[in-house]
This record gives structure tokens, sequence and C-alpha cells, in this order.
């Protein structure tokens, strides 16, 4: 009979596959929020009692143990544990996810810099036909204006007023 309590349920999803998924969401807050960890371990030999040996009692308390050993570690350290193998991964995956990032990957700012849009959209456009890839405006002007220290503006080309990729300026200029 006590007094009603907040409480607040944060889900995660975690899953397995075991094919890599493709995704159409490529921002930031994707790569963020999913990781992969690959398992490159083939099973050499089926274990008939595998469900039951992973939740005898033993087996429990040992993934007990390692639950709340890894919870001190994340919060004294505040941050999980970096893999190279893992960071690796991930990042060949979202380079995979998005071909945009391939696209600039031996670019820097100055190959965009004063370029109309126009341009730069056509010359990705080219690139995606060429590889196979499907073409996406959201998806470099994203890249360009994250990867880069790229804005949209207008700006006069020819006379005429032309939306460009531009150097952000600094609040000093």
């Amino acid at each position: 009979y006590k007094g009603a309590e907040n409480l607040y349920f944060t889900g995660s999803l975690i899953f397995t596959s075991n094919h890599i998924l493709k995704s159409w969401e490529k921002g930031e807050s994707y790569k963020r929020r999913v990781m992969w960890l690959p398992m490159y371990t083939r099973v050499t030999k089926k274990d008939p009692k595998f469900i039951t040996n992973l939740t005898s009692e033993r087996a429990l308390k040992y993934w007990i143990r390692l639950i709340v050993e890894g919870y001190k570690r994340l919060y004294e350290r505040e941050q999980f544990t970096e893999s190279r193998i893992v960071d690796r991964f991930n990042e060949q995956y979202h380079r995979e996810n998005n071909p945009a990032l391939e696209y600039v990957e031996e670019a820097d700012e100055s190959d965009f810099d004063t370029l109309p849009v126009k341009e730069v959209y056509e010359e990705y456009e080219k690139w995606c036909d060429d590889n196979a890839v499907k073409f996406s405006e959201k998806m470099i002007r994203d890249v360009l204006l994250s990867r880069f220290a790229l804005e949209v503006r207008a700006r006069r080309v020819n006379g005429k007023p032309t939306k460009c990729f531009m150097k952000v300026k600094d609040e000093d200029e």
C-alpha cells in the first residue's frame, strides 16, 4: 500500500546475425548506436547439451560474476573497452553501408570548397553509376557537411546566385 513510484525503462536491442545487414540509416547517431562484434571462430563440435550447460547453476554464477566485473570496470572507466579488431570491422561496415564515405576517402575539404552543389551531386552520381552503388543526394551532402568543415551557402557563379559547398566561416572572420 505504498505510494506509486515512477520508473523509466531503457531498453537495448541486442541480436545476432549470420549476415551483415545493410541499413538505410547512415548518420553519426546510427554509428554511435550500432556496433558489430565479429565472431571469426566456428563451432567444431556441436554440444547437444549446450543450452543445459549454459544455464546450469555453475554457469549462471559464472555469468553473474562476469556481468558484475564488467559493470564495475565500465563504472570505473566510464567507457567500454576499445578493441582494434571491432573498431576496424565497424569502420569497414559503415564505409560499405555508406558509399559516400568511400567517395570522399581520398579527398579533403579543398576538393569541395566553393563547388556548386549541383556539380558535386553530378560527379557523385557518375561515380555511383561507375561503381554500381545507389545514388543519394542526402548521403553525399551529409558526409560532406559532417566530415569537412563545409556548409551550403549561396555564392555568385557567372553572375547568378548558386548554392555551393563552402568552408564554415569562423566567428572571427
